[in-house]
């Protein structure tokens, strides 16, 4: 009889954070559940106490503006080319409705909500491993940098080169940038962009808001407008205007959890190596590892009330959050000493 715990079907396998359906797969599991399976920060940024207004009257445009603003001033880019969406995810499902494409390429494996919305937009999706060439016959192509799962970066000049070869035949680059944030020096965001170039950013990962709804379009000023016209007004909520106003403004606190994620990051490295499990990729927000049995190890560490990120299409590989304190940090370790 087969497992329903391997369901290609299991809510798990779809998206991390589905704590409720794997606590169901996982009854006897030992509690707390240690909650591993996102990308999200785990020290999120403390915000003021939002003002009833925001709460009660629709968004007015000067709480807008000053959102973008700061925005504009964190990602280094003018205001005019950033339009704010209701969390990234938003963003993603909105580009095949701004650049209708028929033939798209998506560097994968990656985040998988990409080709779903380019496949419920009619396109022909194709995944591909390296970034094409100018002979590909693609109209767009999607790149995440860094990627998730696995945290590749692909550099300035090759993004701009691609750019630059689809913009010869009307075609269009979206970089999903969700996890760009710990690191600035990996966005396109402060760089002179083609016009065929959109960014895609998240701002609940890094600072630890998901709840927010928060996300951004980075790109030209037509795009842009396109964007907040197929979005209506009113799209983002005043209680995220404003956290986003206030998270965005704080270049101390963005800068000093920068370093703060690079440190726990090399504990964790040095943890996991510690028991023959490196990381072999990832960012400062979550460790990819590679195993002989993945779905083994998820299952040992899953029954041991630790919830990891396994993938549908990886028998190998593992996404591993980071854990917010030296006692989550060990408990991991100790599940995994148990495989």
């Amino acid at each position: 009889m087969s497992d329903r715990r391997d369901d290609p079907r299991s809510a798990d396998l779809l998206h991390g954070g589905n704590l409720a359906s794997v606590q169901a797969l996982f009854p006897d599991a030992c509690l707390p559940w240690l909650d591993l399976s996102t990308g999200i920060n785990p020290w999120p940024f403390a915000y003021a106490s939002v003002s009833a207004e925001a709460f009660e009257k629709l968004p007015t445009a000067s709480l807008q503006a000053r959102a973008i603003s700061a925005a504009a001033n964190a990602f280094g880019c003018g205001s005019d080319r950033i339009v704010l969406t209701p969390g990234s995810q938003a963003a993603i499902q909105l580009m095949p409705l701004l650049c209708p494409m028929k033939r798209v390429g998506i560097l994968g494996p990656t985040y998988s909500e990409h080709a779903l919305s380019w496949l419920r937009a009619g396109a022909e999706v194709v995944q591909i491993s390296a970034l094409p060439n100018a002979s590909e016959n693609f109209d767009a192509v999607v790149v995440v940098n860094p990627n998730n799962p696995d945290g590749r970066i692909h550099s300035h000049d090759d993004l701009l080169r691609l750019a630059s070869d689809l913009e010869k035949k009307g075609g269009h680059i979206v970089v999903d940038e969700a996890f760009a944030d710990t690191d600035r020096h990996i966005s396109l965001a402060a760089t002179e962009l083609p016009s065929n170039v959109a960014l895609l950013r998240s701002f609940g990962k890094f600072f630890g808001l998901a709840g927010v709804r928060l996300g951004a379009i980075i790109s030209s000023p037509a795009l842009v407008k396109a964007a907040s016209l197929q979005m209506g007004p009113w799209a983002v909520s005043g209680p995220a205007l404003e956290i986003g106003s206030q998270a965005y403004q704080n270049v101390e606190w963005q800068n000093s959890m920068r370093a703060r994620l690079a440190e726990a990051t090399f504990a964790l490295d040095q943890a996991l190596g510690s028991v023959g499990i490196p990381a072999v990729g990832g960012t400062t927000l979550f460790r990819w590892i590679k195993t002989n049995d993945a779905h083994h190890v998820w299952r040992t560490l899953a029954g041991r009330g630790v919830y990891t990120r396994r993938f549908a299409w990886s028998a190998t590989h593992l996404r591993i959050g980071i854990p917010a304190t030296d006692v989550d940090r060990q408990r991991l370790i100790e599940a995994l000493r148990t495989v």
